[in-house]
């Protein structure tokens, strides 16, 4: 069997972090190899494991505190470190209780990586795994990127008031990333109807010069709830996979907002 992804953890991660990551990657559709899921009574664990390395496209490398101690994580991650000798990165890493300091101290090469963090929450986490390995090329049409029954949500303020509900599909025209990179929501400057019937331009388009902006329109619909304050609208934009693909793409080339 053909694996998306491998998760490397410790076995300390488990209950607190790693079986709900395993599980939600398993709900978002990906064919996921995680002991708890693969080893069956009287499997060979290192035949298993060797098995399951190969056979994987990505592995998911749960740092820790506990992965740093531990002898035998580090040996399936020497193990994805080899694969990746053609050039080809497969290693995803997702940092957990840990800090950049940190991983430079077990690994220089590791440090530099982009990388998910357990504390933006397992739905934040499974977006940016799934952003990776549903963007696959060759894959065909059915990857997770394009499937469009499957969401994003992403955090949006509007610079101005937006009065429609909840459900209403728009497209965001002009745009910028909020947050640090790599995480973060949109900063929307001028919302339109997909079908081009009506267009909301907020006045501080073309006044903040400051940000980077994206003419690359993005579609979804509204979800709720709707907060409104004295000069903007707040809500959460829902996305199909390949508009959140498209999202992620512009959001990590602005590497300095």
């Amino acid at each position: 069997m053909n694996y998306d992804v491998f998760i490397c953890h410790a076995s300390e991660d488990k209950d607190q972090f790693v079986r709900p990551l395993a599980e939600a990657l398993r709900d978002a559709g990906l064919e996921v190899w995680y002991d708890e899921f693969s080893l069956k009574l009287g499997d060979s664990l290192r035949k298993s494991i060797d098995r399951g390395l190969a056979s994987s496209r990505y592995g998911v490398v749960v740092l820790s505190p506990s992965f740093f101690e531990k002898h035998w994580p580090q040996e399936e991650l020497n193990g994805l470190a080899q694969r990746e000798v053609d050039g080809k990165e497969v290693i995803l890493p997702v940092w957990h209780n840990v800090g950049r300091d940190d991983v430079l101290e077990f690994s220089p090469m590791l440090s530099d990586r982009l990388a998910a963090k357990s504390s933006d929450g397992i739905d934040a986490v499974v977006g940016r795994v799934t952003d990776v390995v549903g963007a696959e090329p060759g894959g065909g049409e059915d990857t997770i990127a394009t499937r469009p029954e499957y969401k994003h949500r992403i955090p949006l303020m509007y610079e101005g008031s937006f009065s429609f509900q909840a459900g209403t599909e728009i497209e965001v025209r002009l745009w910028a990333p909020t947050g640090s990179p790599g995480e973060g929501g949109m900063r929307a400057f001028v919302i339109a109807d997909p079908r081009g019937e009506w267009e909301c331009e907020s006045s501080t388009s073309r006044v903040v010069s400051t940000l980077i902006k994206f003419n690359h329109a993005i579609q979804g619909r509204i979800a709720g709830p709707i907060r409104y304050g004295p000069s903007k609208t707040e809500f959460e934009l829902e996305v199909a996979g390949e508009e959140y693909a498209r999202f992620v793409t512009h959001r990590d080339a602005a590497r300095t907002w």
